[in-house]
């Protein structure tokens, strides 16, 4: 039973394309509870941003809906302009408030529970000491909502802008809510 779980997480190892790498620690996952909290937080802050992306390209490009502001015309009406849908206030106000629920945020999870699985088996020269349980799913739960709640400004003013940069997770979860470290960079201690 040992090999077929050993098997499925080499498995696991080699169907990623990619590691996300969140934490400027080279000690790993055991043992630090403080390196541990910000690598999950990294990873639970990309994954809800990815999830995010992932939501908004399946708006119809074609759906836009009238804004105004507090701004007049020259004949005293106020102004208004037509946006796309999906980068509407309405619509990603909504969506925040929907991502991390657990219908929702169960994919999400597991593939967060996945690459911490691999993080730990790099850099534990492949030993393996993690065990997911209930707690960790409603920890990662937790954790979406405070990114979001923390970063709502942000997150609504980059999705907002007509072009959405590339790697906005990245941008956001690193350079804005500093949750995850560039790379060659440590975190910072924070008082």
């Amino acid at each position: 039973m040992k090999t077929v779980a050993v098997i499925f997480i080499l498995l696991i190892f080699i169907s990623l394309d990619s590691v996300v790498k969140c934490n400027g620690d080279d000690d790993g996952m055991v043992g630090d509870d403080d390196a541990n909290i910000s690598n999950i937080k990294c990873l639970v802050c990309k994954a809800t941003i990815l999830k995010m992306e992932e939501e908004i390209k399946k708006v119809d490009p074609r759906k836009t809906v009238e804004v105004s502001g507090f701004r007049l015309d020259p004949n005293g009406k106020p102004k208004s302009k037509s946006i796309q849908y999906s980068k509407s206030e309405t619509f990603l106000t909504e969506l925040m408030e929907s991502i991390c629920e657990p219908d929702n945020f169960s994919a999400v999870s597991q593939s967060i529970i996945q690459k911490i699985v691999v993080n730990q088996m790099l850099n534990n020269n492949g030993e393996l000491d993690f065990t997911p349980d209930s707690t960790l799913v409603q920890s990662l739960n937790h954790f979406c909502l405070e990114v979001l709640d923390e970063n709502e400004d942000e997150i609504l003013k980059n999705f907002m802008r007509e072009t959405t940069a590339d790697h906005i997770e990245e941008i956001i979860c690193t350079k804005l809510a500093k949750y995850c470290v560039e790379d060659g960079k440590t975190r910072r201690n924070e008082l």
